[in-house]
């Protein structure tokens, strides 16, 4: 694998390896690719695999793979390759390689013109990949094109959604902007090209949260993006022990400054300009849900770290009023 620095990558500073290009003499290369990334997701992973099977464009136009990485059960991952006779793909690391270096696994063996990466405990709504395939061909420019998500509980409840952010399909004008000031797209929701891959690289290997944030800002600097009103995905969140932790560790909060100071020493200065306020905002709205997360589980040290973080990012008394007032309420509640 080919490492790539910041010049190699339209400027990124990010470390990122390369996703190799397919030979030309390549032939008869389907369009899809879906790249299911598993760690121990237990009885999702059917829901996951049967949401992209019950829409199967053919051996021909799609390939499945799950990227097992280093489950406790291998059997979970594997027993697919049985079942559909060969049509799921299973490639298993023996050690736990990380969220970053599992999706470029699935880049390097990927062979279709559309990947789509969808978590092992995610699912897809019906007629997503025909929905997607139509605007892909209707804007043949676009890098990548996203829908709206849901959010579903561990029983698969919707509550809540990331919203419809046009009210057709298209592309959004100034998409790296908006995507500069905060996340736009959770990664069941996004088809993107082989080709811009190809170009920008993989996801950053030192981010083991926010890589997706990364990866589609520093994709949406080069390519269009659109938007597909007539898709859905389904994004699931889980109990929160594993996020609790690591706010409470300092793990997130860390990660989360690595991924701002990553993508602000690429992003051409007239974004950073035109967005400073409303960047500046963002910020200390995470680093407040940070806050809460601590004020909840009454850890003093961590809030008052990041609480004081977060007051240096606000921008207008009225914002000010509401961060304290929401820590208190935290504290109470």
């Amino acid at each position: 694998m080919k490492r790539s620095t910041a010049g190699d990558s339209q400027g990124a500073t990010g470390f990122v390896i390369r996703v190799p290009k397919l030979g030309k003499d390549l032939v008869n290369r389907p369009l899809w690719t879906v790249l299911i990334p598993a760690r121990n997701c237990g009885s999702y992973l059917q829901e996951t695999v049967q949401s992209v099977l019950q829409q199967d464009r053919g051996v021909e136009q799609m390939e499945i793979i799950i990227l097992d990485d280093c489950s406790d059960d291998p059997s979970e991952a594997q027993s697919w390759t049985a079942q559909t006779q060969g049509r799921v793909r299973v490639l298993r690391h023996e050690t736990n390689v990380g969220k970053s270096a599992n999706y470029q696994s699935g880049l390097e063996a990927s062979r279709g013109h559309l990947i789509h990466v969808l978590h092992g405990d995610d699912f897809v709504r019906p007629n997503f990949y025909q929905t997607m395939e139509a605007c892909f061909e209707q804007y043949p420019g676009a890098g990548a094109f996203f829908s709206e998500s849901e959010y579903i509980d561990e029983q698969g409840e919707v509550i809540g959604r990331t919203g419809q952010l046009q009210p057709t399909c298209g592309i959004l004008e100034s998409f790296a902007e908006r995507q500069y000031v905060n996340q736009q797209i959770q990664t069941p929701s996004i088809v993107m090209r082989r080709t811009v891959y190809e170009s920008v690289g993989g996801f950053d290997h030192r981010l083991t949260a926010f890589e997706d944030w990364e990866m589609w800002f520093r994709a949406s600097l080069s390519f269009p993006v659109g938007f597909n009103s007539n898709a859905r995905a389904a994004y699931r969140v889980s109990s929160g022990n594993t996020s609790t932790a690591s706010v409470l560790e300092g793990r997130r909060p860390r990660l989360f400054r690595l991924v701002l100071d990553i993508m602000d020493r690429y992003c051409p200065d007239e974004i950073k300009s035109r967005k400073k306020h409303q960047r500046a905002e963002a910020i200390a709205e995470c680093l407040l849900q940070f806050s809460l997360v601590a004020a909840r589980h009454r850890a003093w040290i961590p809030w008052i770290r990041i609480f004081c973080q977060s007051i240096l990012h606000v921008r207008s008394w009225r914002q000010l009023r509401r961060v304290v007032g929401a820590t208190l309420r935290g504290f109470i509640g």
